[in-house]
């Protein structure tokens, strides 16, 4: 087992990668264990959570790389106003939800209150799969 305790900063680019797949609560922990799609396995301890895309590990015949899971989410469009987009992440984080902010967007987790409550306020939004990467800095919790 591979012991990994940050993400490497330097990495031939041109080798093949090998993913190690996770849902985004393990790449939320600081200490877990996991194995890459060719069955190597590895042991975190780390300073700080790894994000999608972190290279963990080089070995001769390959890059390891953390890659999560997209899971459903409810994204508001893009053609919406900054107004509602602020809307929309107002409620979400009022319904103690997660939030992710891009730059044209707000994307939130695909919960039923979440529909239900952009439907009633005319917020414009798709239904999706993607990678949800939650701002770290907000301190959320489900019911």
């Amino acid at each position: 087992m591979h012991a990994i305790r940050q993400p490497l900063v330097s990495y031939s680019p041109d080798k093949p990668r090998v993913a190690l797949t996770v849902d985004r609560h393990i790449l939320a922990k600081l200490r877990w264990r996991g194995v890459a799609g060719d069955g190597t396995e590895f042991g975190f301890e780390l300073e700080r959570p790894l994000t999608h895309g972190a290279v963990i590990l080089e070995l001769p015949a390959g890059v390891y790389e953390v890659r999560q899971i997209p899971e459903a989410v409810l994204e508001t469009l893009p053609a919406l106003d900054p107004a509602s987009r602020c809307a929309a992440a107002w409620l979400a984080g009022n319904l103690h939800h997660a939030i992710q902010v891009l730059p044209d967007r707000i994307r939130v987790p695909a919960e039923d209150s979440l529909r239900r409550i952009y439907r009633e306020q005319g917020i414009a939004f798709a239904e999706c799969a993607a990678v949800f990467q939650p701002q770290r800095n907000a301190h959320h919790h489900t019911h």
